[in-house]
């Protein structure tokens, strides 16, 4: 469960209590990062105010409304973001319902930026007194001040109707007594970021840390793109400006002598487009040599592909695992989407040069983005391998309310239709009310119908297997040496898999729950859940499942199953490559089994290190292939040595056996939290 925390100040007198919740549900172990959104508000108030005030924090929204019907907070401030918006619109209707005198105030992402939009969100979210769009730090605390003065002088009386008739640069509310919406975006920034203190050096973050939450960190906010899918294009988020480099030194040093993090996930929209990324990238380096108090990084990285990054994968090295997100290799789709100011040209030299000194090399491609084809996605999957990547991530595209590709102009242009559906762990029982959250998904666009999406979705489980989790690394690379397409070997093991008893009950049940998770409206969903026994099925009997990491940890989870996998691969392979290959494909796939950590753990068989001995046309291929270097070839005399990291290997030991059962919503967890690390054995 996530924690709070009360400020180490002593409350003074007549000083107001201010509850932040940045709620995420925690019945599930995959979503367990640090509220520092809040924790940037609470210092800036915290350092305007001083100790007229006192703060409270808070992820989980039981521990919420436990404090708050123990004691009640003069101001409630939330964050709104796709993954909790339910959850935070029940409790602030629970909240108003209680005591309707206290202020509410949100802010986040989730809403509508046009006024026609956001008047229609506000009036749906009655309870919401302001509502704060982009950074909050200057309007909270401008709000905080207003609050504080009027409970000072005792004119509480008309607090509710004054603050939301009151202009705050930056903030919107509906105003009670002419009932229209009011506000402005004279959004104002900071031109220096250090004005806003650390909440990790302040202390604030420190009991979510202690829980071993991952360390959210920021060391400049804006971005200069405008992806018409993402909130961060907004116009008045583009520029560019920066945490100082000490201070982010020192965040960083803080948190690495102090905790035990696994992974430190970086919120800048675009590392390494700064020349400076590369000495903080140093900075880390250095901190896990002296501490291993982590040894994972998430980090957007910069999205014009600059050759910065090479630097910084140079310092990181296996720490990191570089995301350079595409989302297409579609030219036309790349310009509706407006990504077209960035190169894609130099990807393959940035690419091979990264992974000589990374562990691989990822990238995202969404599925359903305007102009894009059934065709031309399973292209776009082919041409990310082929150009070295060696994972492949992405997804549906989901629909944000401040994005350009939500709005009805952007769908009707491009024929865009779209359903709803239940998300996995985003769910929770609060006050006895089943509480969810649902994902709006595209389904339909003028070039690609719903029917092709569910025929990829079909393939792109088994590339998810082999390529996303890694389970096929050392042998792509080769496969595609030999001219083949990843996709079609999927597509074809797919297929050979339905006639396999065993394979096909997995296989039927991934076609039917691509079917079935998507509802045409809200409403629908609201009926589904309230039918018979299903609120139970989904929190305890895996009824709502992520399909790529359920249909993996299936095949994990059943040794016959994993077996009949393999062999029905070498099957296929052995009729698509010539039979002069065949004791190569042995060699490969033998190698893929072994090199696997999570499934010998499962068994009950976990090693953390073992050699094997290949025949030297193997080991040709692999050189040609670019997965081994000359130099690992050539001390191979005595096999290959292949080890899984440490903490790496202690996680996922740890996690299977806190896990008895080993069901298949507690693999489908571990992968999903741990998708971009590995579960495999690596030679570097």
């Amino acid at each position: 469960m996530a924690g709070n925390i009360k400020n180490s100040i002593k409350r003074d007198k007549g000083s107001m209590l201010i509850y932040l919740a940045d709620f995420r549900h925690d019945y599930l172990p995959a979503r367990n990062y640090t509220p520092t959104g809040i924790g940037y508000i609470a210092s800036y108030a915290k350092s305007v105010l001083n100790n007229a005030a006192e703060f409270q924090l808070f992820k989980s929204p039981d521990l919420f409304l436990n404090a708050f019907d123990k004691e009640k907070p003069d101001i409630i401030g939330f964050s709104n973001y796709i993954w909790n918006a339910e959850v935070t619109n029940f409790v602030g209707k629970y909240v108003k319902q209680e005591r309707p005198e206290i202020p509410m105030v949100m802010g986040g992402p989730h809403i509508h930026t046009d006024k026609r939009g956001m008047e229609k969100d506000l009036r749906n979210r009655s309870y919401v007194d302001k509502y704060m769009l982009f950074a909050g730090e200057r309007s909270f605390s401008e709000i905080a001040l207003f609050i504080n003065e009027k409970i000072k002088y005792g004119r509480k009386g008309n607090l509710i109707n004054e603050l939301r008739s009151k202009i705050i640069d930056g903030c919107f509310s509906i105003d009670l007594e002419t009932d229209m919406l009011t506000g402005n975006c004279q959004y104002h920034t900071f031109d220096d970021l250090d004005q806003i203190p650390s909440p990790f050096l302040n202390g604030y973050m420190d009991p979510f840390l202690e829980r071993g939450m991952c360390p959210i960190l920021e060391t400049n906010r804006g971005c200069p793109y405008s992806c018409t899918f993402c909130s961060w294009g907004s116009s008045s988020l583009g520029k560019v400006r920066e945490f100082s480099i000490e201070r982010v030194k020192k965040e960083l040093d803080y948190i690495a002598y102090n905790f035990k993090v696994q992974t430190i996930f970086f919120a800048d929209a675009n590392f390494g487009i700064l020349g400076r990324d590369v000495e903080i990238a140093a900075h880390i380096r250095s901190l896990y040599e002296a501490t291993k108090a982590f040894y994972a990084l998430r980090i957007c990285s910069t999205k014009n592909f600059s050759t910065k990054i090479i630097e910084i994968g140079k310092h990181l090295g296996p720490l990191w695992i570089p995301d350079l997100a595409a989302q297409s290799f579609n030219s036309k789709v790349l310009e509706n989407i407006k990504r077209i100011n960035i190169r894609t040209e130099d990807l393959p030299y940035l690419i091979k040069e990264l992974r000589n000194h990374t562990n691989l090399v990822v990238t995202a491609i969404l599925v359903g983005l305007p102009g894009d084809t059934y065709d031309s996605h399973l292209s776009s999957l082919d041409y990310a391998l082929e150009i070295g990547f060696e994972g492949i991530g992405g997804g549906e595209t989901l629909m944000l309310p401040s994005s350009e590709i939500e709005t009805e102009k952007y769908r009707k242009k491009y024929g865009i239709k779209t359903k709803f559906r239940l998300s996995e762990g985003q769910y929770g029982i609060y006050h006895g009310k089943f509480v969810y959250e649902l994902e709006e998904g595209i389904r339909e666009t003028n070039t690609m119908n719903e029917k092709d999406m569910i025929k990829l979705r079909f393939i792109r489980a088994f590339f998810f297997l082999s390529v996303s989790v890694g389970e096929h690394r050392p042998l792509n690379p080769y496969l595609i040496k030999m001219g083949l397409k990843i996709t079609k070997v999927c597509e074809q093991v797919a297929e050979e898999g339905k006639k396999d008893p065993l394979l096909a009950e997995i296989i039927f049940w991934l076609i039917d729950q691509a079917d079935k998770e998507w509802f045409e409206t809200k409403e629908d969903v609201g009926l589904y859940v309230e039918a018979g026994d299903i609120q139970k099925d989904i929190l305890y009997n895996n009824k709502i499942i992520k399909l790529n990491t359920g249909f993996a940890a299936q095949i994990y989870l059943l040794e016959e199953c994993y077996n009949t996998y393999y062999n029905i691969y070498s099957r296929v392979l052995h009729e698509m490559l010539p039979k002069h290959e065949a004791a190569t494909i042995k060699e490969y796939l033998d190698l893929c089994r072994k090199r696997n950590f999570l499934v010998a753990t499962l068994r009950g068989k976990p090693r953390r290190t073992f050699r094997v001995k290949l025949n030297k046309k193997t080991l040709r291929a692999m050189l040609e292939s670019e997965y081994l270097t000359q130099s690992i070839v050539d001390n191979s005399y005595e096999g290959l040595e292949f080890s899984i990291h440490q903490s790496a290997a202690d996680y996922i030991e740890q996690y299977v056996k806190d896990n008895p059962e080993k069901t298949v919503l507690d693999i489908a967890q571990l992968l999903l939290v741990k998708q971009r690390e590995s579960f495999f054995e690596s030679n570097s």
